[in-house]
């Protein structure tokens, strides 16, 4: 593993090239590292600062359109790729297992951003014939630690960058996004599953409608054109995911809140039946606890 993040990492504050020997250095900057064989740590060792620019007041911005552009003609939802990995026996990712299908086969270079100890992923990865590299903040289980911010990797050098979960707990989501876009290589994927109609956990800044994602796509560098977003699993509503009920057992908690998901599932069907128009996508939607997307650079 080692010798495949030597082909593919740089210098996290500045980008150049390192020299990696008994240590790790970046003569442009002199930032350092002690060299190991595991768990090496890329994260910045002094403040950096990034100048970020958004245009405002154009049709840049995914709301200031027509209401037959932008995200007003956005096409959400998509299904399970036809042809893609899916395992049978996963059980904590059956709420993913249509976002992980996308996975491309063929081999290449993975990185996946703090799931480090996620061993479904790990089966999935090893099926497409990629090179897994995991990376995390503060654990010394990953391969390597790094701040999402501030990738360590070259421009156009990855092949798949997978984040589950991750998005949340970002401090600053469009940089983030566009460190993704970044180091991904042309026609590469990236494929994210973030928080929506879920309870405060650990360090979760930022939950994200299907809107908010189409826009962190977009101001990241994605082509709408090249990306796809939908809710999470149609049984992973939000209704179970609130901490309205916490410390409750699961089967009294289910008790208590499958009616009134069912409730909830009819009142929308007799809305559907009297509009005459389709509702199950819009309901799904904005009653998920969490979005998915699948994006190619």
């Amino acid at each position: 593993m080692l010798e495949i993040i030597k082909q593919i990492i740089c210098c996290p504050s500045c980008g150049s090239d390192l020299e990696i020997r008994s240590n790790i250095v970046c003569k442009a900057c002199s930032w350092s590292e002690k060299n190991t064989d595991f768990n090496i740590d890329f994260k910045l060792k002094h403040p950096k600062t990034i100048t970020f620019e958004q245009e405002l007041g154009s049709s840049v911005n995914s709301f200031n359109k027509p209401k037959n552009d932008g995200v007003y003609k956005f096409k959400f939802g998509f299904e399970k790729k036809p042809d893609g990995i899916f395992i049978n026996d996963v059980k904590k990712q059956k709420a993913q297992g249509k976002l992980l299908s996308w996975i491309p086969k063929g081999g290449g270079i993975a990185l996946d951003i703090g799931s480090y100890n996620d061993k479904n992923l790990v089966n999935y990865t090893k099926k497409a014939g990629l090179d897994l590299i995991k990376c995390d903040y503060d654990s010394t289980e990953a391969d390597i630690m790094v701040d999402a911010h501030c990738m360590p990797f070259k421009d156009n050098s990855v092949d798949v960058i997978i984040n589950l979960a991750l998005m949340e707990h970002v401090e600053f989501p469009y940089i983030v996004g566009r460190e993704f876009y970044r180091i991904l290589k042309p026609g590469g994927i990236l494929i994210t599953n973030v928080a929506f109609l879920q309870q405060h956990h650990m360090s979760s800044w930022y939950h994200f409608t299907h809107y908010g994602v189409y826009s962190w796509l977009v101001n990241s560098g994605f082509d709408d054109k090249k990306f796809m977003i939908d809710a999470a699993s149609k049984k992973y509503h939000g209704i179970y995911t609130t901490s309205s009920l916490i410390g409750i057992p699961k089967f009294i908690k289910n008790m208590i809140l499958n009616p009134i998901f069912y409730l909830h599932r009819l009142l929308w069907k007799i809305g559907e039946i009297k509009s005459g128009e389709e509702r199950e996508k819009q309901r799904h939607l904005k009653t998920t606890g969490a979005i998915n997307s699948v994006a190619f650079k």
